[in-house]
C-alpha cells in the first residue's frame, strides 16, 4: 500500500559524466526558467526581507531597514550539443 503515491525508482548500472552533464544542465535550465517564470526569487526576497527584520527586531533593534543589491542572472553557456531529456539512455530501473 502506497498512500502518498510516490513511486521509487532503483537503478543498476552507471552513467558517464558524458551523459549526465546535459541533463543535469537542462534540468538547471529548467529550474532557473520556472523560478522567473512564477516569480519565486521574488517571493523568496520578500519573504527574507520579513524574517530577517523579524530576527533583528527580536535582537532588540527597533528600525530596521534592509535593502537588496539587484544583480543580472548569472546564464550558463549551453552545452555544444545539447542532448534533449526524450534522447537519453535510459539506465535499467526497477520500480518499487
Amino acid at each position: 500500500m502506497n498512500p502518498s503515491d510516490f513511486t521509487t525508482e532503483y537503478e543498476k548500472g552507471t552513467w558517464s559524466h558524458e551523459l549526465t552533464k546535459p541533463l543535469k544542465e537542462c534540468a538547471k535550465q529548467q529550474l532557473e526558467q520556472n523560478a522567473l517564470d512564477y516569480g519565486i526569487l521574488k517571493k523568496a526576497e520578500e519573504s527574507g526581507l520579513k524574517r530577517l527584520t523579524a530576527l533583528f527586531q527580536t535582537f532588540g533593534f527597533g528600525t530596521v531597514k534592509l535593502s537588496v543589491k539587484q544583480v543580472e542572472p548569472v546564464v550558463d553557456q549551453p552545452a555544444d550539443d545539447p542532448v534533449e531529456i526524450g534522447e537519453m539512455p535510459v539506465a535499467d530501473t526497477v520500480a518499487a
